[in-house]
């Protein structure tokens, strides 16, 4: 039997996707497509770190350059 556990994050991210859990370190990235950047936290959703953000505008999340 598994359980499942819900993190909601609370840091700005408009869409979170490529999730990728590393279980040594106990860490979760996940990139934030409108928002530009890779984030990085523990497994519970704390400690959020922005690792790369090339951009913060409305301009800059519509931009696919970036």
């Amino acid at each position: 039997m598994s359980i499942i556990e819900m993190t909601t994050l609370e840091d700005g991210t408009f869409r979170p996707y490529q999730l990728y859990l590393d279980k040594k370190n106990k860490n979760m990235y996940w990139s934030d497509r409108e928002g530009t950047r890779v984030v990085r936290s523990n497994l519970h959703g704390s400690n959020i770190e922005v690792l790369i953000e090339t951009g913060q505008s409305v301009a800059d999340r519509s931009d696919a350059t970036k």
